[in-house]
């Protein structure tokens, strides 16, 4: 007979443990609702505070993806940043791959164009090629925060119409939104992400049809 790897005290004793942890992360609507009230510190448009229950749905939410994060465990920051930066770099070649062909054209119809200049831009053309399969093609699959991130615009976006908001931008770094957002996905997952880097990644989900569009 196989020995049991944990006994019946030792399940239960590991199960309080999680039941517990789970607890002091719990994400409570005060904790959200603070998050709006803030905003009227930083914004001339003085506005009130969102409905209880447009709060209550956004903090379920959170919780459900909080509790998301717990089972298949936080994401590394560093990689987090790696991602972005290779993301941003794969874009700039796919930019350059196409652009580049028709601007050597159009240089070489142009007579007064220096041939230096012209060949330079072919070298790197030449280079971009080579360095493809290191760098690869834009990579089209979302990173886990995205797709959580972008669950949360429309809830955050109702709970700020809510109290009082006409129009919210999506993408505005130092909008309102953003600001939830960020304090929305440090709560999930620890990580403190830039308005920049969030407002960044809906731009693009937006330009490739995304759910935030």
């Amino acid at each position: 007979m196989t020995k049991s790897w944990a006994s019946k005290e030792e399940v239960r004793r590991i199960e309080a443990l999680i039941a517990r942890r789970r607890a002091s992360v719990t994400i409570k609507a005060e904790q959200v609702a603070n998050w709006f009230v803030q905003l009227n510190r930083t914004s001339r448009k003085l506005v009130g505070v969102p409905s209880a229950k447009s709060v209550n749905s956004l903090v379920r939410i959170l919780n459900a993806l909080r509790e998301q994060t717990l089972v298949s465990g936080p994401q590394n920051p560093r990689s987090d940043r790696t991602l972005e930066f290779l993301r941003s770099l794969q874009e700039a070649f796919a930019d350059l791959r196409k652009g580049l062909p028709f601007f050597i054209e159009l240089l070489r119809r142009n007579e007064i164009t220096n041939s230096t200049m012209i060949d330079r831009l072919c070298e790197l053309q030449a280079a971009i090629e080579r360095s493809l399969p290191y760098i690869g093609e834009p990579m089209m699959w979302p990173q886990p925060w995205h797709t959580q991130a972008s669950s949360l615009v429309e809830p955050i976006e109702r709970a700020l119409k809510s109290a009082g908001r006409k129009t919210v931008s999506r993408t505005k770094p130092d909008g309102p939104l953003i600001t939830v957002l960020c304090h929305a996905m440090q709560a999930i997952d620890g990580i403190d992400r830039t308005p920049e880097a969030v407002a960044s990644m809906l731009k693009r989900r937006r330009k490739r049809g995304g759910k935030s569009s």
